[in-house]
């Protein structure tokens, strides 16, 4: 009986989260204005419910569980819907955090913009490359009254995808005030020829970032006399993901040289990506919907921006779903 009613259950919490997963990756309203107001006899409700309604028309079990299950345990309520959106939106960074962690090497690349409530956003996209193909990755919108090295550690210590991932964040907070100082002395052309003369001379003498990234530099010099034998073969290359693709079909040869190819591809070099997600936030965060609370706002922002991603969610909804049971606190809805 018990292993019944949990079965119901889940099937019927994937119902409810495959409606919100819709509205998120479609960038829709969810909720309408006032979800009980009647127009007539039509009671005026968002997306969400309607979305509801249209699929128990061909679903008995959901049409008979909104008619005649328990109001109690319904999971229509404001809380449940920001419960759901936190677990779809985790899940989709945890998708991110797994490539990450796989990629070892990592870059982050911030921009930011003001949105309808006139209020400055930083928007944060991590880039890395996996398997030789570059991903730059939208991973949270951020509320910043300042913007500065300081308020970029504050920033850092509440959010939690670069705690997990990121733990030198702060020393990079740190670095990025220690450039700032050093860019503002270069005020006249004598200090900034010393500094390029300096930058040539560190480009030139590798060593150093050989032995930060642990590499031997004997080793790799002769991975790079024997590179050009494997690349003359190939008829063209136009970009270094092209030089990392042919030298990863005999990746033993040349497992130092691959390492330094896919540092130099993690490397962020403009901040497209990152302007892009402006366009998301001005249709996410309208004049009709500008008291979205940040926490929300960033939920939605990861199933819309990142549908690549949450896509892989409909074939998951069931380990969703089983994140959502510690979450609810509802005793009449048993999901274990």
């Amino acid at each position: 009986m018990r292993s019944k009613q949990v079965h119901e259950n889940r099937q019927y919490v994937m119902y409810v989260m495959e409606a919100l997963l819709y509205c998120g990756q479609q960038g829709i309203a969810i909720c309408g204005h006032r979800e009980t107001e009647k127009v007539g006899s039509f009671i005026s409700v968002g997306n969400y419910l309607n979305l509801l309604k249209l699929q128990s028309r061909h679903t008995d079990f959901l049409r008979k569980r909104l008619g005649s299950g328990p109001k109690n345990a319904s999971l229509l309520g404001h809380y449940y819907q920001i419960s759901m959106l936190q677990v779809l939106a985790e899940s989709v960074l945890g998708y991110i955090k797994d490539e990450v962690r796989a990629a070892r090497y990592y870059s982050i690349v911030t921009d930011k913009t003001k949105h309808i409530s006139n209020k400055e956003q930083m928007t944060s996209v991590i880039c890395y490359a996996l398997k030789g193909v570059v991903h730059e990755r939208f991973i949270s919108y951020t509320h910043c009254e300042e913007l500065n090295a300081a308020a970029l550690q504050n920033i850092s210590t509440r959010f939690s995808l670069l705690r997990e991932i990121i733990p030198n964040y702060a020393a990079a907070a740190s670095c990025i005030e220690a450039t700032e100082k050093t860019l503002a002395n270069l005020k006249c052309k004598d200090q900034w020829d010393k500094i390029w003369d300096e930058a040539a001379v560190f480009a030139q003498a590798h060593k150093p970032i050989l032995t930060h990234y642990g590499n031997d530099e004997e080793c790799i010099s002769s991975e790079l006399l024997t590179a050009p034998t494997v690349l003359c073969k190939v008829s063209s290359l136009t970009c270094i993901n092209q030089v990392y693709s042919h030298l990863n079909e005999v990746n033993e040869c040349f497992p130092l040289l691959l390492e330094a190819l896919q540092i130099a591809m993690t490397i962020g070099v403009t901040t497209a990506t990152a302007e892009r997600t402006f366009s998301s936030l001005r249709r996410l965060k309208t004049f009709l919907r500008s008291t979205i609370l940040q926490k929300r706002l960033n939920h939605l922002s990861l199933l819309r921006i990142k549908k690549d991603l949450s896509a892989k969610l409909w074939d998951n909804l069931g380990d969703v779903v089983l994140k959502f049971s510690p979450e609810h606190k509802n005793s009449r809805m048993v999901l274990q």
